[in-house]
């Protein structure tokens, strides 16, 4: 992931562990910066995938 404040790249295990403000229905949909602190939203699974899926059609078999 790169942060949205710092720039800086990190993976969702990197990621700073903080109690949830209660403000989520589902529980806390953000992932914070290990350097920084800044609260990152989650990228959904279907993005991912919707991602991938494109990265494949561009490829050209030629």
């Amino acid at each position: 992931m790169k942060c949205g404040f710092c720039g800086r790249h990190y993976t969702p295990e990197e990621a700073v562990d903080k109690e949830s403000c209660g403000r989520c229905l589902r529980g806390c949909q953000k992932t914070y910066c290990p350097y920084c602190g800044y609260g990152n939203p989650l990228i959904p699974g279907f993005f991912d995938r919707w991602v991938k899926n494109k990265d494949k059609e561009g490829v050209d078999d030629e």
